[in-house]
């Protein structure tokens, strides 16, 4: 929920949309059913990529595999994308007149500032992925990024996608509260209360249910459905909240 104030253990944590101004979306590469090369496209834009803090999302084709794109992101968790994409030309290596198996094209860009008080998975470019995973996920064939289908179904979904979703960041927590004079008693009955609700300064949400656990560059998020509230609503919260605030319904999730 944009804008809410939920309680994580004792550490209260607030969430607020990132306004337009200050999440300055770019096209730092247009729509192109040709694409650019993407050692051209390093040439062009390497002092970017790797002196500005920012996250991207892009879409590149293997020039050995026609008809399949690959739709990723970089720069999520440090603001760095520019090692992501040197790793596809490292891969593929330069285009070719001779082999035409070589060298990729990269067929569009998007870049967002690098805000660091947005969580990884709360950030513009991770829901843009998974929203787009799964509107295109019968056309995947080798993992869930990379589908055999046709550019302007993949611009399509991803106009449908952009305008349906909000970055939103984590405002300033307040520290832990001093547990040290709990008893192991009151301790023990706290985690029993938490592990079903998650308390704000107003009013309760109630997990409803846990739908999932991910793991996005070693880290792990739960995936939450909140009583009261449509899937659209569903957040993924950090394992090791989920762990503190929900340590039974968690355990009972994973014995599953």
């Amino acid at each position: 929920m944009i804008g809410r104030s939920v309680t994580f253990g004792s550490t209260p944590v607030g969430y607020q949309e990132v306004s337009s101004s200050r999440l300055k979306r770019k096209q730092l590469q247009e729509w192109s059913e040709q694409g650019v090369d993407i050692e051209l496209f390093l040439d062009r834009h390497e002092k970017k990529l790797r002196e500005e803090p920012i996250r991207l999302f892009y879409v590149i084709s293997p020039n050995g595999q026609p008809g399949i794109y690959k739709i990723g992101i970089a720069g999520d968790s440090t603001g760095e994308p520019v090692s992501r994409i040197k790793e596809y030309f490292l891969f593929y290596g330069k285009q070719s007149r001779t082999n035409k198996c070589t060298g990729a094209k990269v067929h569009f860009v998007h870049t967002t500032a690098y805000i660091k008080d947005t969580e990884k998975t709360k950030s513009e470019v991770w829901k843009l992925e998974k929203k787009m995973k799964d509107a295109l996920a019968k056309y995947a064939v080798r993992g869930a990024e990379w589908m055999k289908t046709s550019l302007s179904r993949i611009r399509t979904e991803y106009e449908k996608a952009i305008g349906s979703i909000k970055e939103v960041e984590t405002l300033k927590r307040r520290s832990l509260r001093d547990r040290a004079t709990l008893d192991k008693r009151d301790i023990v009955q706290k985690q029993k209360e938490r592990s079903q609700r998650i308390r704000t300064t107003t009013q309760y949400f109630t997990i409803e249910k846990i739908l999932s656990i991910v793991e996005e560059d070693g880290d792990k998020y739960v995936e939450v459905k909140w009583e009261g509230y449509p899937d659209s609503m569903n957040t993924f919260e950090p394992y090791a909240k989920i762990a503190i605030d929900a340590p039974y319904m968690l355990k009972e999730f994973e014995k599953k």
